[in-house]
């Protein structure tokens, strides 16, 4: 019969409230943990020196981006107000804003005297052959079960 006077080998096995980083820097095989170079610096060279500068921006490009960001997010929520007032109805609805006005429009569908299309034109696609073509093939009609 074997007596139990605890565990076989000393030391712990693992747990984070049991983790110390001060206690990886006295590891002898240290370089084995993740994080080791950051959070365990050990050597003369790291002392001193921010070890996280690759990671943080300049603190004049954080600030315009943060202000970017800020105002961003202010027109989308007053775009969103705007728009759930008109559905709401306590607004006049509004159309969208287009990106061209009426005479580049008008330009895209241009027809001649003759009623055709100009060349180069939206209209001239559509009349161009192979538009709204009919092409026969499998499932082109429907099929009458009494020829199967």
């Amino acid at each position: 019969m074997a007596m139990y006077n605890g565990p076989a080998r000393g030391g712990t096995r693992g747990g984070k409230d049991q983790f110390n980083w001060d206690d990886v820097k006295e590891d002898r095989q240290s370089q084995n943990y993740l994080g080791h170079s950051l959070m365990a610096p050990v050597g003369r060279w790291q002392n001193g020196k921010d070890l996280t500068w690759y990671a943080k921006g300049s603190k004049g490009k954080q600030a315009e981006l943060r202000a970017a960001q800020a105002e961003e997010k202010r027109a989308a929520k007053a775009k969103d107000a705007d728009l759930m007032a008109q559905m709401l109805g306590e607004k006049p609805m509004q159309a969208p804003a287009s990106k061209m006005d009426r005479i580049q429009k008008n330009k895209l569908f241009k027809k001649n005297q003759e009623g055709e299309a100009e060349e180069g034109t939206v209209a001239a696609e559509i009349q161009g052959e192979g538009f709204g073509e009919r092409i026969q093939g499998l499932g082109f009609a429907p099929v009458k079960i009494d020829d199967l």
